[in-house]
């Protein structure tokens, strides 16, 4: 946000239990820091909840919201109808789900479209996070499967440049370069699939030389149940993630 200058240092507010990392984040970037939640609350126009799902019905309880705020959420599970039976209907409220990459500048983030934020307030939102990534518009419905496939894929993603990196450092390669060729390779993979305009499956024929090593390394995969395998963990982080909406549905108070 700073960096991108979408606001100032003296227009962000922030609080965390953890008063070290509040205290680091002043030092380092200059923004105020509350004592408290409520003063969040009293103090801000637009609000991030930036906490784990567990810990919404604390964060409920430690406030009371008498004039209406926009709450925008990031938290897994928690659906708009959730937030406004904690925090209010007189509120407005956008449930966001954004990615690990965002760090990298390259994230993507889910806005969903069950939404009751201003069109400015939902504009600057997304000034936000499309100045580190891409943003989709998604129905409430399909959260969950951008949560398989973007909030936690980066983990399948990370797995295998480890094991790539593992081959080659087996193979006799220093693995330091290995974990830098890897990851280029992945980035610039992902580019074409996103850029290209080309089907994936078409990228893919295009490395496969006939009776050459890629084709080689493909049925391999294949042999060994990749895709599979690939298409089963994304099935359960979707079950997983429906499991968590489920637990935390709780009723909380009105502020």
């Amino acid at each position: 946000i700073l960096s991108h200058h979408i606001l100032r240092p003296d227009e962000i507010i922030a609080y965390d239990i953890d008063t070290l990392k509040t205290s680091s984040l002043s030092t380092q970037l200059g923004i105020n820091i509350a004592g408290s939640n409520q003063e969040i609350v009293d103090r801000s126009k637009i609000i991030l909840l930036a906490v784990k799902p567990q810990f919404l019905p604390d964060v409920i309880s430690s406030v009371n919201v008498t004039e209406p705020r926009a709450f925008l959420s990031i938290m897994a599970g928690i659906d708009k109808q959730r937030l406004e039976s904690g925090f209010g209907t007189n509120n407005r409220f956008l449930c966001i789900m954004p990615n690990l990459p965002l760090q990298a500048g390259e994230g993507m983030t889910c806005f969903s479209n069950d939404y009751t934020l201003t069109e400015e307030e939902l504009c600057f939102t997304r000034n936000i996070f499309s100045s580190i990534g891409k943003v989709e518009l998604l129905p409430a419905s399909q959260i969950r499967i951008f949560g398989a496939i973007a909030g936690s894929s980066p983990a399948i993603v990370f797995m295998m440049i480890e094991a790539m990196a593992d081959a080659a450092c087996k193979a006799g390669m220093a693995r330091a370069q290995a974990y830098e060729i890897a990851s280029q390779a992945v980035l610039g993979s992902g580019k074409m699939a996103r850029d290209s305009g080309i089907h994936v499956a078409a990228l893919k024929d295009m490395v496969c030389s006939p009776a050459g090593t890629t084709i080689e390394g493909v049925l391999q995969l294949e042999k060994d149940g990749f895709r599979a395998a690939i298409q089963q963990s994304i099935l359960s982080m979707i079950d997983r993630f429906d499991a968590m909406a489920e637990k935390s549905s709780g009723t909380g108070k009105k502020g």
